[in-house]
């Protein structure tokens, strides 16, 4: 294996145990990681909000799935032992009320900065 490769897989393993970390769980599901990582993408690219339906339908997904790694992203499950990630904030749509509006909190904003560190400059 190429250094190059060695330097980019340690990153992205860096990368995973930070997701470990903030889900204060051994298990986090690839789809909720790829769902914040599209939300830290598209967050800003719509003009009336990115939905939870975007974000499912980035994942390929239906929107329940979304819903359900938006939640997890989030507050998480009401009545659930586990906490969510505290990563972003769902907030009602004012122009339809069964529609979520997805926004990365203060802790979602710093996560993501510190999460871009680790694949600066290897």
């Amino acid at each position: 294996m190429k250094k190059t490769q060695k330097v980019m897989f340690k990153q992205l393993v860096v990368a995973l145990e930070m997701f470990r970390e903030a889900g204060s769980d051994s298990h986090v599901e690839v789809q909720t990681i790829l769902s914040f990582l599209y939300i830290c993408l598209e967050e800003d690219k719509h003009e009336e909000g990115l939905n939870v339906k975007d974000v499912a339908l980035k994942l390929g997904s239906s929107t329940a799935t979304g819903s359900r790694n938006c939640t997890l992203l989030s507050k998480g499950f009401v009545g659930a032992k586990k906490k969510g990630m505290g990563l972003i904030e769902l907030n009602e749509d004012p122009n339809c009320r069964i529609k979520k509006i997805v926004t990365l909190s203060k802790r979602g904003v710093s996560f993501r900065d510190t999460l871009s560190l680790v694949f600066d400059d290897g």
